[in-house]
């Protein structure tokens, strides 16, 4: 399933005493600054369609960046410093003042809380394959003590417990595998920024890099195939490290003041950098050579790259964020952070998973997995994609005359805004198989149970000559023969076995003639 229609920090000046990452991944910060409109984390959504920022002013905003029409919020009830997608786009956390958030993006409903500590949580990042999440909770100036938890999720509990007894950071990020945490952090006892791999299923240390910085390690990125890793400073520098060795590989110079975020493009050839000069960099990753600087104004808290690598998006404490042309280096778009809530909030079309399916066999689609913020009733319309007539309503069948991939499109509306949604049905005619209905007449063909479990008996009526069967799965695959099933006898009983669920065909050849029947394993 693809979405077709495009809608809508971490690191400041002030001391951090600790870092949290769920998978996120977490900093703690210290104070009790008064609430504020700056924009401190900005994000695109895994699909693109989406940008999400986060500050001062209490709420999560999100905006459809391609006609920038303002699309929903998420009261934070705080001062947020950031905010993580789900590898799926349905779910959000956002790093607050107490513990970090999990909200689902529709609704805004509250999902989760993660209960580790009562700081300002300012980095947050979901591991890949959202099936654990790591925190990373621990003092950073002034003491000897930090912590690595990782939480499972959707339960609150911490599985694993790391401690660093030399110092916590305000900068982490995990291997593309999850199996490595990367922490910036700043030792207390030798008066330098470091950064520390952490192996997450055993605890253990695996490579230190350091010296590095002597002042804060702000960010660091490893790049899509995790074996380099961008680490930024307070110093003005970024800089590119082999992981496996721990050799410096590229420095990155021409920022004048602290750079304070990063981001690796998808396709790990270039870097983003946001710098508190009001620029943001952007570079060629193998050659360390800087292709434009881009100014956006004020104190650049944010940056991430479009999934397709071609838009950039920067966030600034002037309460602005930029939408960059990276052909070009040009703006595309301007968005408020102080933008109030739009008077009707657009739907959004969910389709579903793609969907296989045999040649003149009805397939189900459902779409009710769609739905609208300001819980306004929704028509949905089916197109096919086989010329035949759209079909509507939240759930549909639908059957295919011939074989082939079918881009189905479900569209949404409120009454006054469309979304939709594209799925795959990819329709089989099987091998050998004349139809997967029934052909009536006698002598006649029967099987059963349907859906069936660990057996089938199927049964010929008064065939009066010997008989053959041939079991087919929904590919047309033979995977079972009976021969010679001579005239007068009534039954076989096929042991279904290790087969897979699914369509089932039974072909019976009696003389010149074939029978049909479907079945379906259902265990």
């Amino acid at each position: 399933m693809r979405r077709v229609h495009t809608y809508p920090v971490r690191k400041n000046s002030r001391p951090y005493l600790s870092i949290i990452v769920f998978g996120i991944i977490s900093i703690l910060a210290v104070g009790n600054s008064p609430a504020d409109e700056r924009i401190y984390a900005v994000r695109f959504s895994p699909n693109g369609q989406f940008v999400a920022a986060v500050g001062g002013d209490g709420s999560a905003k999100f905006w459809d960046w391609q006609t920038g029409k303002y699309f929903s919020s998420i009261p934070t009830f705080g001062w947020a410093h950031d905010i993580s997608w789900s590898p799926d786009g349905r779910r959000v956390t956002i790093g607050i003042r107490g513990p970090a958030r999990e909200y689902d993006f529709l609704s805004g409903a509250l999902l989760h809380t993660f209960n580790k500590a009562s700081m300002w949580e300012v980095a947050i990042e979901y591991m890949h394959n959202d099936l654990a999440r790591c925190a990373i909770a621990g003092p950073v100036i002034g003491t000897t003590t930090g912590h690595l938890d990782v939480w499972g999720v959707g339960t609150g509990s911490i599985l694993r417990n790391i401690v660093d007894n030399n110092g916590g950071g305000e900068a982490l990020d995990l291997s593309p595998d999850d199996s490595i945490g990367a922490l910036g952090c700043w030792d207390s006892i030798l008066g330098y920024s470091k950064v520390k791999l952490w192996d997450l299923s055993t605890g253990n240390v695996i490579r230190t890099l350091s010296p590095i910085y002597t002042n804060w390690c702000t960010c660091v990125k490893y790049t899509p195939d995790g074996k380099k890793l961008v680490s930024t400073s307070n110093d003005g520098t970024a800089k590119l490290w082999d992981v496996l060795t721990g050799n410096l590989l590229l420095t990155f110079t021409g920022h004048t003041q602290n750079v304070r975020e990063c981001a690796v493009s998808p396709d790990g050839k270039r870097l983003l950098t946001a710098c508190q000069d009001g620029r943001v960099g952007y570079w060629n990753l193998e050659t360390g050579a800087n292709i434009y600087m881009m100014n956006h104004g004020g104190v650049i808290d944010g940056v991430d790259f479009s999934p397709d690598g071609s838009v950039g998006v920067s966030c600034s404490y002037s309460v602005t964020i930029k939408l960059w042309d990276l052909s070009t280096g040009s703006m595309i778009r301007q968005f408020s952070g102080t933008t109030t809530a739009p008077s009707n909030y657009w739907p959004t079309a969910f389709a579903g998973a793609d969907i296989k399916g045999v040649v003149n066999q009805t397939v189900n689609f459902d779409g009710s997995a769609s739905a609208d913020l300001d819980n306004d009733p929704l028509t949905y319309t089916w197109d096919f994609g086989d010329g035949s007539p759209q079909g509507v309503g939240a759930i549909v069948s639908h059957a295919y005359s011939s074989a082939g991939p079918y881009k189905v499109v479900l569209t949404v509306s409120d009454g006054l805004s469309l979304d939709t949604d594209i799925l795959t049905a990819i329709i089989d005619n099987p091998t050998g198989i004349i139809s997967s209905s029934d052909i009536p007449g006698n002598p006649v063909l029967d099987a059963g149970p349907n859906p069936l479990n660990a057996t089938a008996t199927i049964s010929l009526f008064n065939p009066g000559k010997s008989a053959r069967l041939l079991i087919y799965d929904i590919r047309g695959n033979l995977v079972k023969e009976f021969k010679n099933i001579r005239a007068g006898k009534n039954t076989v009983v096929w042991n279904i076995g290790t087969h897979a669920s699914g369509v089932y065909v039974i072909k019976a050849k009696i003389g010149n003639d074939n029978y049909l029947k479907k079945l379906i394993l259902s265990r």
